[in-house]
């Protein structure tokens, strides 16, 4: 059927087959979600298949019938396909996004065996709200949407405290600036509020870099100690989608056993990794001011099969005492690579391997991207 020259008969194959696709995803019955998007994953979902299978005229057909048609959920005028969807799947992988979010939800979401022996969501124990979808799919993506969702439709203070609330309750779905948050009591796009916020944010930026100036100044020479990372991790939750998919290092690198004294803070516990599956080579990529670029094997990645050409960062050995700035700026570098997100024209932050000492974690050593 796929075959054949009519655009009517692939067209409505492709939405049988995305409509059945959605349905029994994974193996289990029904679409959870429906109620926020009111089924428009069906368009993105209709979208990919035919491009699957080559026919890009006729995704292209889906994508002008459905491209500018707004559903009323979170809020009137919301226009899924167009505003969030489409922007994750050409951003974050394509198929393997959309992948991803039918395997979080089968394995994340209440299911239950219904009389017929059908595997099936439960949908009687959970209140889906935007915040809710909204984390399912930045585990999808790999990294927090709750920008993209504020674009798209608002984002008020509920939604904010919606998403929080699925953090907690569903904690094994874990992703790149989990810990950031916006809070806006309005439901206006975020790009109108960013227009109306940006003079003020001007004013306060400006204060702010003069007092930690002066702040800098009068610390300077002054260490900067290193956290214990026991206390930091041991209470955290293993990720679905996280530490337990991460690689390490192999115990022969350069400068190993040598400290970075780096600090590590809470948006970065997700990416610390035990030394298991990295293997370093000794061909040089690059060299910076605070390290050497090698490149290196990785396998078992969060969203990529089998072994991976990786680069790794080596640090140099512990700052000096009065270092300050170059460990305040290798810092910003790793925290703004995470905040980054995982973007596939971005240089994207994998892993942060660490030293082990006396039977627990000591300081960062190496990230890998």
């Amino acid at each position: 059927m796929w075959n054949t020259k009519t655009t009517s008969s692939t067209t409505n194959i492709s939405w049988a087959v995305s409509h059945i696709g959605i349905r029994y995803a994974r193996g289990v019955l029904g679409n959870p979600m429906w109620s926020i998007d009111q089924s428009a994953l069906e368009h993105i979902v209709r979208y990919d298949i035919c491009l699957g299978v080559n026919h890009p005229e006729v995704a292209q057909m889906v994508l002008d019938e459905f491209i500018d048609s707004p559903q009323t959920s979170p809020r009137a005028k919301s226009y899924w396909l167009r505003d969030f969807y489409l922007p994750v799947y050409n951003s974050y992988g394509n198929t393997t996004v959309l992948a991803n979010y039918f395997s979080l939800l089968s394995t994340n979401f209440p299911t239950f065996v219904n009389n017929d022996g059908f595997r099936r969501y439960n949908n009687a124990t959970i209140t889906v709200t935007l915040g809710l979808y909204v984390h399912f799919w930045s585990g999808a993506a790999n990294t927090s949407l709750q920008y993209m969702a504020a674009k798209a439709f608002g984002w008020t203070a509920q939604d904010s405290n919606d998403f929080r609330q699925a953090q907690k309750d569903f904690p094994r779905i874990c992703y790149a600036g989990q810990y950031d948050d916006i809070l806006l009591t309005q439901n206006r796009p975020l790009s109108v509020l960013l227009g109306i916020s940006i003079p003020f944010v001007a004013v306060a930026l400006t204060a702010s870099a003069v007092a930690c100036w002066w702040y800098r100044k009068k610390k300077r020479g002054q260490r900067i100690q290193a956290v214990s990372l026991r206390s930091l991790v041991s209470n955290s939750k293993e990720c679905q989608y996280g530490r337990d998919t991460a690689f390490t290092d192999t115990d022969n690198a350069p400068n190993g056993g040598k400290d970075s004294d780096f600090v590590i803070g809470k948006d970065l516990k997700l990416f610390v990794v035990p030394r298991k599956r990295f293997k370093q080579s000794s061909v040089i990529l690059g060299k910076g001011e605070f390290g050497t670029v090698y490149a290196a094997t990785a396998w078992g990645l969060y969203g990529l099969v089998g072994k991976v050409p990786v680069a790794a960062k080596v640090l140099k050995s512990r700052f000096d005492d009065d270092d300050v700035e170059k460990r305040t700026l290798f810092k910003k570098e790793v925290h703004i690579t995470i905040k980054a997100g995982k973007h596939l024209n971005l240089v994207n932050l994998l892993g942060i391997v660490l030293d082990e000492a006396n039977g627990k974690y000591d300081h960062v050593r190496r990230s890998c991207a």
